[in-house]
């Protein structure tokens, strides 16, 4: 197979770990994904250049598919021209290929046989996931998350063990393919039977015996409020309204806590410090239910140039008990890094900068006593909820979570 061709079938790791992402991925995309590059860095015709050059044609299109919003991203909320946030993607999409093109040029350099020729591609791939500096975390595993027995490893090593157990299978699959002698193809035909039903067997076990241990627990009942609003092209009072109806209805189902969007489905930013909901006059939260509720909200104090990207939880009664502001901002959509904002957002109208929240922050959702949860009835101590506020993409950023948490 010449160089051309051989570029072709890397793109094909591209396209199959591509069909694995969400939303309804295809997960066996993911476990095949891997081989076809192996199988062509580690040819003996190819150079270790051939392979850097494979390796980062089979990782484009994990920042190309993947992130494809960003775009978007740049558009609509940075104003940029439509070429320039194409070549942003495309810049994106190399600095996230570039891994893999290390991986491919440290496989064809590395061990071919024994032991190390399996263990090598394993401990080069999860290392330079866990190193490389993403501008988004980010694991081309991410579909796994539709079906999360096939994720459950990561409780005991974190995604790096759930990535080395895939890159694993796919390495002994390359080996059914190109190694000699029944035993070799033998102990990696074993390999690739096994190591997935194994994997989601324990991951499925491990589920069970966590639904059995949250019998008897607690139960709050949450209403999610999904009011689905295009983004700066629908008044105030209709807004208020794809958020208001449903809060209603889930208040009457019995919902003990209501969750609104991000700051920009509601209408209005607030004030700081914003004390109690009745501020809001007509556009106030809490105006046909009073469950408490985690809302959104755009936050400034007077005379500053910037604002924050703010989660508010109402009690019932209107009052504001807690309040986090965003800690890591999206770069370009809501902070300019490098260079001064105030330098940036004077030249380009669009550019919009957020000041970052001081840390992680923590909710208390009081007992259910007589007026229900949240209502002021109850206490820390009798029966409350603790909640730890993450906005928009913080829920993928394990070392903030786990602080969090």
């Amino acid at each position: 197979m010449g160089f051309g061709p051989s570029l072709v079938g890397a793109s094909l790791s591209s396209l199959l770990i591509a069909l694995g992402a969400p939303p309804g991925g295809w997960l066996l995309g993911h476990w095949l994904g891997f081989v076809p590059l192996i199988v062509l860095a580690r040819r003996p015709a190819t150079t270790p250049g051939q392979a850097a050059a494979l390796g980062g044609v089979g990782g484009l299109g994990i920042g190309l598919v993947g992130f494809s919003w960003i775009a978007e991203l740049l558009t609509r909320f940075a104003g940029f021209p439509e070429p320039v946030a194409l070549a942003g993607l495309a810049l994106f999409a190399v600095w996230m290929a570039i891994p893999y093109a290390v991986w491919a040029y440290g496989m064809r350099l590395g061990p071919s046989v024994g032991w190390g020729s399996y263990a090598w591609p394993v401990v080069l791939f999860v290392a330079l996931q866990f190193c490389w500096p993403n501008l988004f975390p980010y694991t081309p595993l991410l579909g796994f998350a539709e079906q999360p027995a096939w994720m459950q490893l990561a409780e005991l090593g974190g995604v790096s063990l759930v990535e080395a157990a895939v890159v694993a299978w796919a390495v002994a699959a390359a080996g059914v393919l190109t190694r000699e002698g029944f035993g070799s193809r033998a102990l990696n035909g074993a390999v690739v039977v096994l190591l997935p039903p194994l994997m989601f067997a324990y991951g499925t076990a491990r589920m069970q015996a966590l639904d059995a241990d949250a019998q008897g627990s607690r139960v709050l009942r949450v209403g999610i409020v999904q009011p689905n609003i295009p983004v700066g092209a629908m008044p105030g009072s209709a807004r208020l309204k794809r958020l208001r109806e449903p809060s209603a209805r889930l208040a009457e189902a019995g919902a003990e806590f209501l969750v609104w969007p991000e700051a920009g489905a509601f209408p209005y930013r607030v004030s700081r410090p914003f004390l109690h909901d009745r501020v809001l006059g007509p556009g106030r939260v809490m105006l046909g239910h009073r469950v408490p509720t985690l809302v959104g909200l755009g936050s400034r104090a007077p005379g500053a140039r910037y604002g924050y990207n703010s989660a508010y939880l109402i009690a019932g009664d209107g009052t504001v008990t807690g309040r986090y502001d965003k800690v890591n901002l999206v770069p370009f959509g809501e902070s300019v890094p490098v260079v001064n904002p105030d330098w940036l957002t004077d030249r380009i109208g669009g550019i919009a900068h957020l000041e970052a929240g001081a840390g992680p922050g923590r909710f208390v959702l009081p007992g259910s006593g007589p007026g229900g949860a949240g209502s002021g009835a109850g206490s820390e101590g009798e029966g409350g909820a603790f909640l730890g506020p993450l906005i928009c993409y913080e829920d993928i950023l394990p070392g903030f979570v786990r602080q969090v948490a």
